[in-house]
Parts: structure tokens; C-alpha cells; sequence
């Protein structure tokens, strides 16, 4: 198991925002949408040493060795989600929930109430966001070189 899965971790959950009617409006067309979807948040997370957990349908879940790391991957990740030429043109935005915490390590899996809030979190979210839980934000808030100076508090410019 990835040290990325052991011990304090730092939880991303992603999905596509108004996923359902976008696979009624684009049918067949969805599944190429839905992979470059997978494959750029793939990518960012990987560039920040990120390790994909699961998957359901558009959801995906990373695990981060550090706070810095996921929200790193989660800018970097809403960036190339604007800046990609969709099929279909598609309009894809994605909510993206991130916390820290200490979850249990299974096979292959991480389970308990810290994965649940890193997912509600993630579900409270809108199209564009990226949503931290109190406990990553107090992680960050003390280290400004955390959040790269081109981003701010609540927006991805």
C-alpha cells in the first residue's frame, strides 16, 4: 500500500457537476467527455504525488501525502478542466472537496468518518469550487507558500 494511504492523508473527491444531464444532452458523446475528464485529474493529482483510490461513475478519490499537495492538484486540476477543448463542447466543471484526517488503511482502500467528510464536502460544493474542511484549511493558513500566488481564497482565477 502507498505511503499516500497510511497514516494523516490528505482526502480529494471530485466529480462532474450536473453529470447526469449532461450525459442526457450528449448520449454517446459523454464517454469520450467523461474520459479526458479522468485522464486530466489522473494527471494532476499524479504531478503532486496524489494516488487514486476509487471510482463511481464520475466520482473519483485521491489520497495526498500533504494538504500543500492536494490543493496544488486541485487548482492545477479546474485549471485544465477551463482550458480543455471538450468534445462536443461540452461545458465541464467540476466541485472538488478536500480533507485532512486519519483514515483506516484496508486493502487497497481507506474507510471511516474522515473518507465520509472529504465526500460530503466534495457534495456541498458547485461546479468551479474547491471546498476544504476546517482542519486542511488550518493546515495551509500558517503556510502561505501552500497556495501558489496566482490563486486566491475561494476562486481559481
Amino acid at each position: 500500500m502507498p505511503d499516500t494511504m497510511r497514516g494523516t492523508v490528505t482526502l480529494l473527491f471530485v466529480d462532474i457537476a450536473g453529470s447526469t444531464r449532461m450525459l442526457a444532452e450528449l448520449g454517446d458523446a459523454y464517454g469520450a467527455v467523461l474520459r479526458d475528464y479522468r485522464q486530466l485529474m489522473v494527471a494532476a493529482a499524479e504531478a503532486e504525488q496524489g494516488v487514486l483510490v476509487d471510482t463511481a461513475g464520475d466520482g473519483l478519490f485521491f489520497s495526498f501525502p500533504s494538504a500543500r499537495g492536494a490543493l496544488t492538484a486541485a487548482i492545477a486540476a479546474q485549471r485544465s478542466l477551463r482550458d480543455h477543448g471538450w468534445p462536443s463542447n461540452a461545458a465541464v466543471e467540476a466541485r472538488i472537496g478536500i480533507h485532512t484526517g486519519e483514515p483506516v488503511s484496508g486493502e487497497d482502500m481507506l474507510v471511516g468518518l474522515d473518507v465520509h467528510r472529504a465526500a460530503r464536502i466534495c457534495a456541498a460544493g458547485h461546479g468551479g469550487q474547491i471546498l476544504l474542511s476546517l482542519t486542511t484549511h488550518d493546515l495551509l493558513h500558517g503556510e502561505r507558500r501552500a497556495i501558489p500566488s496566482s490563486a486566491t481564497w475561494g476562486s481559481i482565477g
